[in-house]
C-alpha cells in the first residue's frame, strides 16, 4: 500500500478513535448533558451509524468477490482435472493404436517372410515384388490402426 493511502487510513483511525472516546464519556453523562453535548452526541453517532453501515457494506461486497473467486477457481480446478482426464484416456487409446499397428506391421513382416520361404520351398524363384507388397500391406494397416484406435 502506497504511504497515501496509509496516511488516510490512518486519519481514519484516529478520528474513529475520538469519536468513541467522546461517545463514551457523553453516555457517562448521559443525564447531564446540555443541548450542545446532545446535539454532539447525536453528530458522533450518527457518524459512527454510517461509518459502519458503510464498512458493512463494504464486507458484504467483499464477501461476493471472494465467494466469486473461490467458485471461479473450483470450476477452473475441476476443469483442469476433466481435461487431464481426457488426456489420460487419449494417450491410452494412442498406446493401444501403436501396439496395434506394430503387432500388424510384424505380423505382416511375418507372412512375407512366410511366403517368400514358401516360394524358395517349392522350388520357384522369388517374387521380387513381394517386399513392396508387404510394405503396402504394413502401410494400410498402419493407417487402419490410426483411423480406429478404440479397436484394441
Amino acid at each position: 500500500m502506497s504511504n497515501r493511502h496509509s496516511a488516510t487510513r490512518n486519519a481514519r483511525v484516529r478520528d474513529r478513535q475520538k469519536r468513541r472516546e467522546t461517545l463514551l464519556i457523553l453516555l457517562d453523562r448521559l443525564d447531564r448533558l446540555s443541548e450542545t453535548e446532545a446535539a454532539l452526541l447525536r453528530e458522533y453517532l450518527d457518524a459512527e451509524l454510517a461509518a459502519s453501515d458503510a464498512l458493512r457494506s463494504t464486507l458484504v461486497g467483499l464477501e461476493r468477490a471472494l465467494q466469486e473467486e473461490l467458485d471461479r477457481n473450483r470450476a477452473a480446478e475441476a476443469a483442469i482435472v476433466e481435461i487431464e482426464a481426457e488426456r489420460d484416456r487419449a494417450q491410452e487409446l494412442r498406446r493401444h493404436a501403436d501396439a496395434r499397428a506394430a503387432r500388424q506391421y510384424e505380423d505382416i513382416e511375418r507372412l512375407g517372410v512366410y511366403l517368400i520361404a514358401a516360394k524358395r520351398a517349392s522350388g520357384a524363384s522369388t517374387y521380387a515384388d513381394v517386399p513392396e507388397a508387404v510394405r503396402a500391406l504394413a502401410a494400410r494397416a498402419r493407417e487402419t490402426a490410426r483411423d480406429h484406435p478404440e479397436e484394441p
